[in-house]
């Protein structure tokens, strides 16, 4: 006996996502002019990675105020996991937006939102509101009531 209508065609399944396709690659960042590597990592190293960072939130949490150096190498437990050629110095040379942007970019790689080769500068997207005004209905209204008329 068939449960299934009659229109309904046994179809062979196809994947959601192909894991396999899916290649980490690493990601190469500029600081004082020598170029720095985010390497790949595997399940073992990301423990390491999750550990460094919930210890860093914790501590940024706590009442307790941080050193400077203090907050430096809890950034460096947590940037060491995927780039071996950062130091702790090197994160107090920075200034804190350099830290910043390099926190997100080990997050991005580590979550696979790097996008690799990608050339294009980042910016905002111009929505084009006065050009998708649609024309007036009334031969009598100004043409142009989005400022001052060029007709004086």
């Amino acid at each position: 006996m068939k449960l299934w209508p009659a229109r309904t065609k046994n179809k062979e399944t196809e994947p959601v996502a192909d894991l396999d396709a899916i290649v980490s690659e690493p990601v190469v960042f500029r600081y004082k002019g020598k170029l720095h590597k985010l390497n790949p990592i595997r399940l073992d190293e990301f423990l390491k990675f999750t550990n460094a960072q919930s210890l860093m939130m914790s501590a940024l949490n706590d009442d307790k105020a941080l050193t400077p150096r203090e907050l430096a190498k809890r950034y460096h437990s947590v940037i060491k996991s995927v780039c071996d050629t950062m130091t702790v110095d090197d994160i107090l040379g920075m200034e804190q937006v350099q830290v910043a942007a390099l926190y997100q970019l080990v997050i991005d790689m580590v979550t696979g939102q790097v996008k690799v080769g990608e050339t294009q500068k980042k910016s905002r997207q111009k929505i084009p509101i006065y050009e998708s005004v649609q024309p007036l209905s009334s031969p009598s209204a100004p043409e142009n009531s989005d400022g001052q008329s060029s007709k004086h």
